[in-house]
């Protein structure tokens, strides 16, 4: 049964606050590290002044290393996802 009043709370009550994040200076293997660590599917990206300024998921990593990589490397992205999900 849903409580009357559910949809109208703010997110703000339930957000967490403690995030992992990426700055854009990071290294693609920092976001690998903290996907790994972190089991968690999106990274926010932040610039030098701790802006939002986008996000990073583990299909963007293996884009990134796909377009570089060989093929141990990209076994271990698939990999990497697949302990994600």
């Amino acid at each position: 049964m849903l409580v009357k009043n559910s949809f109208i709370q703010t997110v703000k009550n339930y957000m967490n606050k403690n995030v992992p994040k990426l700055y854009i200076d990071n290294t693609i293997r920092d976001a690998v590290e903290i996907f790994r660590k972190d089991k968690i599917m999106i990274l926010p990206v932040m610039d030098k002044k701790n802006s939002f300024i986008g996000i990073m998921t583990p299909s963007s990593i293996f884009k990134a290393f796909s377009e570089n990589a060989s093929i141990d490397e990209i076994c271990f992205l698939l990999l990497l996802k697949m302990q994600l999900q």
